[in-house]
């Protein structure tokens, strides 16, 4: 390995890589397999999340954490009111690890949002942990954390 990728597994920060969040992936991986259909990081699902008027939306914690694009992750972080302020249905604030066992250990529907930073864009989901299917996807282009606006956007979709 050259030293960049030793430096990003040994030293990089990976907020999504529980064996709740592998699992769900790797279902996703092989639904595209099985259709024999590639999944374009362009392409975005928007279909109604009206289903969410009804349901939690267990979110991760670590999409509080401010990443800085010169400096990396220094510990500032958003304020959850601050962030959240414009999502109008119940949702959980909960870590990773939670998520991961509510995802590992569920019997039933339930439904979690990702945040997923790339080195200068961003993927939001949102996942049925039962099942695995991504019932919400947007690549959002040139953008190093997460606002207000996008959970603003996911709260219009339920309605």
């Amino acid at each position: 390995l050259d030293d960049h990728m030793k430096r990003v597994i040994l030293e990089g920060k990976f907020f999504n890589y529980e064996p709740g969040f592998i699992v769900n992936y790797l279902r996703l991986f092989n639904d595209y397999l099985l259709k024999n259909k590639e999944k374009d990081q362009f392409d975005n699902i928007k279909e109604s999340l009206s289903f969410l008027k009804q349901n939690t939306l267990y979110v991760p914690d670590y999409i509080l954490e401010r990443f800085n694009k010169f400096s990396g992750f220094k510990g500032k972080k958003f304020e959850e009111e601050d962030l959240m302020k414009d999502y109008k249905y119940e949702y959980q604030m909960v870590s990773a690890e939670e998520l991961n066992d509510l995802i590992l250990n569920a019997e039933e529907d339930i439904y979690y949002y990702t945040f997923i930073r790339g080195s200068t864009d961003a993927y939001h989901t949102i996942t049925n942990g039962f099942t695995g299917e991504v019932l919400y996807s947007k690549y959002d282009p040139i953008t190093y954390n997460i606002k207000s606006k996008n959970l603003k956007e996911i709260s219009k979709r339920v309605e």
